[in-house]
């Protein structure tokens, strides 16, 4: 029986390191945010809380670890960062804030509804579900056409959310 225990913590142990070190990379392949990204993410955070979005706010808070450009586990997938506004490495909880995110031009509902978009790729869901899962919140999160309707980032979900989840 003890040579059980023995073999799973050996098990554990050499799992929780390939997390740590996986997790450690992908911080050390990419840069934090300045000081006043992590202000304009902290607002866009309380946005989420207080319109009832609580568990997506407690994630961002506690377990996703902000970046502000892309880690190595990104790098390889042709993607145009300077029209990205985030993206998430899953499983390891990584949100890679791009420039767009931190745009002037949008507010804090607005960015409060990037992350609700990435909130479901923490969980794990896909791009239909997160397009579709926006769609369907944004209402609470007070993300309305009556008055975003023709900013730039509105069009740009809408055209997207006809793509992913028509």
């Amino acid at each position: 029986m003890k040579r059980v225990f023995v073999i799973l913590a050996v098990v554990i142990g050499v799992l929780l390191a390939i997390v740590i070190g996986w997790r450690t990379s992908l911080r050390l392949s990419s840069e934090p945010l300045s000081t006043v990204q992590e202000q304009t993410l902290k607002r866009a955070i309380a946005v989420l809380e207080e319109k009832g979005f609580r568990q997506e706010a407690f994630l961002f808070r506690n377990i996703a670890l902000f970046r502000s450009s892309a880690n190595w586990s990104l790098q390889g997938e042709g993607v145009d960062f300077q029209r990205m506004m985030a993206a998430v490495t899953y499983p390891m909880a990584v949100v890679t804030l791009f420039p767009g995110f931190f745009d002037p031009d949008l507010d804090d509902t607005e960015r409060a509804s990037v992350l609700l978009h990435e909130s479901y790729h923490l969980w794990g869901e896909g791009e239909a579900e997160a397009y579709r899962g926006v769609l369907q919140r944004r209402d609470q999160l007070g993300w309305v056409e009556s008055k975003y309707g023709e900013t730039a980032l509105w069009l740009e979900i809408a055209r997207a959310t006809k793509v992913y989840a028509p």
